[in-house]
């Protein structure tokens, strides 16, 4: 990646999910109170039930030394908290401090974290509606003929539509959320 950012005029810039391992734990654990911040939604508003914050200095700079040595010097590590929902499985460190947390690795230089963990949230729900569609249909192409292949991909639009409306009007609770497979 820097040999990319190093040419004139390109950046590259990732976020992926990280792993909530040991190290990441007890750097959550030595978060002060007042380093999370409101999560914000798609629309930039502030969430009253998730908090952000950045792990990244208690990561490198910890009592026992650099914990991301052998990772990216610019990378940056996020983690967002929100209460529990029923029927999750949880880990045992979950259910001890009352949040679920996930961890998200960026080169983002600068930027808040609210910001930051927003957008990548915001890609996530992408690529879900794109599994759904795989799910529902998109991933297998039934024929090597066009028309074929256009009736199909309308008869997979047709059953998407039909699954949003019936999860808006007719389903709640952990049905309004589940996948296509489940429903």
């Amino acid at each position: 990646m820097a040999k990319l950012n190093a040419r004139a005029g390109w950046s590259v810039a990732y976020s992926v999910g990280f792993d909530l391992d040991e190290r990441a734990r007890v750097a959550i654990g030595q978060m002060p109170a007042d380093g999370w911040q409101a999560a914000l939604d798609a629309a930039g508003l502030a969430r009253d039930d998730a908090q952000v914050a950045e792990l990244t200095g208690l990561l490198r700079e910890g009592p026992d030394g650099d914990r991301l040595a052998g990772w990216p010097a610019d990378m940056r590590i996020l983690v967002r908290r929100e209460p529990i929902e029923e029927g999750r499985q949880l880990s045992l460190f979950e259910q001890l401090n009352g949040y679920r947390y996930q961890l998200i690795a960026t080169n983002t230089a600068g930027g808040q974290p609210q910001r930051l963990e927003a957008r990548h949230r915001v890609h996530a729900r992408v690529e879900g509606f794109i599994r759904c569609g795989k799910d529902t249909g998109l991933a297998r192409w039934p024929s090597h003929s066009f028309a074929i292949n256009t009736a199909w991909v309308t008869a997979v639009a047709v059953a998407i539509d039909l699954l949003c409306w019936m999860r808006l009007l007719l389903l709640d609770g952990p049905l309004a959320k589940a996948e296509p497979a489940t429903l």
